[in-house]
């Protein structure tokens, strides 16, 4: 009997390592996959993380390890997200009267027929909401598998360390093919900027968002450095650092911004600084409160790197920041989005319908002759497919994430959880600055990682942590 037991045991210790590695493999696969959701890669991906989940639902049935604690923590955060899934499912098949002409101008017939019309849907286009919904329901199951599997303090640093390993990567060959006068996407796609690093991506600030993401682990790892060495300045910590194996941690972090400087994407590299020298100034104290190190001691060396970084390889970004034109036709874009708003502010016209409602508005307006299928802006893009039910839903769940993780900061006792949780508001905050100007957050593989990254704030707390 006790033979069986431990043959049990064994056998429930290698499936839980199985799926947590499984987890971490998916995560790197997914860096490199920029399509879009109907792609057959990303159906693929989705079924591997739908088969994830019931494995892992499985192993916790038969008494599998799962953070429990986490889960019940980070319930109104599942809430909300779960509200936003089943707000997308109310405007495929809600119907709902037309007191809007204009909107009949949308072809439907490619949906359904011309002779089937009692009512208009939620969604101006439900069969694209259909799309989105897929997609939203994957990020849904990825954050609860997120939450659920990162258990113990060694797979917190495994986790940090594939983040910190996958953003080295992608920067060294974005800076590889950019030195290399090549280009890893089809030039035909991209807009301009052919000097710019982007590695895989084709839309150089969406390479600049996902190595601010993948950060997380390379800035944790150096403020837990920091932490761990409380009466050293921050030049004795990094000269001791150069006789470690721990120099990685910071060369990661100036490999990052080097790469995000030559991304030429303003919109990152403002967000980057502004978010790091923002979050050390509101919440650093927490931080740094047991220690005789002040924030300046993470902050100095930072912003050291920065301003080399600008200085050897930010010719062309600085001349971007002097240019007149800092927001393109942005200004003339949101105008014409907030008179779609304005003619449904509350429930809007339904995910993935801004393409087909800015082509109507548009008219004779003088834009380029492209797709605008999104605002250059999350908030006002939300607003107008999902009304302002759906951008209170959105604000309300980054509400949730920065509050859990500001709580954290007040009261926890362990380094390795106080730097987690200030390198989690850096990305974050990050992220949600310069989606204010951009559609970072509306790419599927940034946003997967954006929610992996979001589901620390519940998670990391909830492991059994030592002081240390």
């Amino acid at each position: 009997m006790i033979r069986k037991n431990k043959v049990q045991s064994s056998s429930q210790s290698l499936l839980d390592q199985i799926i947590w590695f499984a987890f971490l493999a998916l995560l790197v696969v997914i860096s490199f996959v920029n399509e879009v959701f109907s792609s057959k890669s990303w159906l693929l991906i989705a079924c591997a993380v739908y088969f994830l989940s019931a494995l892992t639902a499985v192993n916790i049935f038969v008494g599998g390890r799962c953070n429990w604690l986490a889960l019940n923590k980070s319930k109104p955060a599942l809430l909300v997200l779960l509200l936003m899934v089943l707000l997308l499912v109310a405007q495929i098949y809600v119907s709902l009267p037309s007191n809007t002409d204009w909107l009949l101008k949308i072809d439907r017939s490619q949906f359904t027929p011309d002779w089937y019309a009692p009512m208009a849907k939620w969604s101006v286009v439900p069969e694209k909401t259909r799309w989105l919904l897929a997609s939203e329901l994957m990020i849904f199951f990825g954050f609860c598998l997120s939450i659920a599997l990162l258990s113990t303090r060694r797979r917190l640093k495994q986790l940090l360390f594939v983040l910190m390993l996958v953003g080295l990567f992608h920067a060294l060959i974005a800076m590889m093919a950019k030195f290399g006068s090549l280009h890893l996407v089809d030039t035909k796609q991209l807009d301009g900027h052919f000097d710019a690093a982007r590695a895989w991506f084709v839309n150089r600030n969406h390479f600049a968002a996902f190595m601010s993401l993948c950060m997380t682990g390379a800035m944790t790892f150096q403020i837990k450095q920091v932490l761990d060495q409380p009466k050293l300045s921050p030049s004795q910590v990094l000269l001791k650092q150069l006789s470690s194996v721990h120099l990685i941690y910071f060369s990661a972090l100036i490999i990052a911004i080097v790469a995000i400087v030559l991304s030429q994407s303003r919109a990152a590299f403002a967000g980057l600084v502004l978010s790091i020298v923002v979050m050390l100034l509101l919440v650093g104290k927490y931080v740094f409160k047991r220690t005789s190190s002040s924030r300046l001691t993470f902050l100095i060396p930072i912003l050291i790197v920065v301003c080399c970084s600008l200085i050897y390889f930010g010719a062309d970004l600085i001349e971007r920041f002097g240019s007149d034109s800092y927001l393109g036709e942005r200004l003339a874009q949101w105008k014409l989005t907030w008179v779609a708003i304005d003619h449904s502010p509350f429930i809007g016209f339904g995910g993935n319908s801004y393409a087909d409602v800015f082509q109507i508005l548009r008219g004779d307006n003088e834009f380029r002759q492209v797709v605008y299928n999104q605002a250059h802006n999350d908030y006002l893009h939300i607003w107008l497919e999902q009304g302002a039910l759906g951008l209170i839903l959105w604000l309300a769940l980054l509400f949730l994430v920065l509050r859990s993780s500001y709580l954290v900061l007040q009261t926890t006792r362990s380094r390795l959880v106080s730097a987690t949780m200030l390198a989690v508001l850096i990305s974050v905050s990050c992220a949600l600055i310069q989606s204010m100007v951009d559609f970072n957050l509306q790419i599927i593989n940034i946003r997967f990682y954006f929610f992996v990254i979001m589901s620390l704030a519940f998670s990391v707390p909830m492991i059994k942590h030592r002081t240390g």
